[in-house]
């Protein structure tokens, strides 16, 4: 089921270069992944709206999404504490996760990345002209993130360098999203993150698979910092890639603006 064009809802299918993450990279012509987005309330419990060439998708993901809630609040829980914060300040401005009547723009994702073998007309290397995954922050709160152990996924240090996010067997990779950091008033910033197309055995004979679950605020939820912005931020530009400021920002209105903005189809 293909995503709907200029649609409220993002939720569905798109193909390799439907989705560009980092427009301002000048080397990025093509994004070449696929995924299923599973968003919104209404949408994950409407079981039309999921692939029915694809039995039992929709009930892998409702058990995959109670596994993720339970982890997301044990995470919300812990991150409030260490910002000195009511151990329940983050949960209660996530309550869809545990009523999903709550309207939302949190999201499951399941990404793919063909081997490279299928590709010929791809140029490896840093300088080519289609990367797996530009370079961006995640627009939620949170994000959990599974992957193979394929490889390919780089993050970006607080001190500006690239580094391999190794693959761990059974390990999940946590990432902080656009509104943590604003919530935090900067002590917890947006993670940048790529996924590159290398020259390596791995990726080009076999496939990447992925799967994230990424809580954003309930509804019309107003992020804005729960703590006083650090010294050293006051009056400068967040980030290229996520709001401009530690201003107020609506939850529901930023996630739907940055999908929009990404999206080609």
């Amino acid at each position: 089921m293909r995503k709907p064009t200029g649609a409220a809802s993002f939720h569905g299918y798109a193909g390799p270069g439907d989705e560009t993450l980092n427009a301002t990279s000048p080397n990025v012509a093509n994004e070449l992944r696929e995924f299923f987005d599973v968003t919104g309330h209404k949408e994950s419990n409407d079981e039309s709206l999921f692939p029915s060439e694809i039995p039992g998708f929709k009930k892998a993901i409702d058990e995959f999404r109670v596994e993720s809630v339970n982890l997301a609040d044990k995470l919300f829980r812990c991150i409030a504490l260490y910002l000195g914060l009511a151990e329940d300040e983050l949960v209660k401005r996530h309550t869809h996760m545990r009523d999903r009547s709550v309207p939302t723009q949190s999201v499951i994702r399941s990404s793919m990345y063909s081997p490279l073998k299928t590709m010929p007309q791809v140029q490896i290397g840093n300088d080519g002209g289609e990367i797996r995954c530009g370079e961006h922050c995640d627009w939620h709160t949170i994000s959990l993130l599974f992957q193979d152990l394929i490889g390919g996924l780089d993050i970006r240090t607080t001190s500006g360098h690239w580094i391999e996010a190794t693959p761990i067997e059974n390990s999940i990779i946590l990432i902080s999203g656009d509104l943590l950091e604003i919530y935090s008033g900067g002590r917890l910033p947006a993670t940048p993150h790529r996924v590159r197309i290398l020259d390596d055995t791995k990726l080009t004979n076999k496939p990447r698979q992925s799967l994230v679950f990424a809580p954003s605020p309930d509804g019309f939820e107003n992020v804005e910092p729960l703590l006083p912005i650090l010294g050293e931020l006051k009056g400068k530009p967040r980030s290229i890639y996520g709001p401009q400021s530690y201003s107020i920002v609506n939850a529901l209105e930023w996630v739907h603006k940055r999908h929009s903005a990404a999206a080609t189809y």
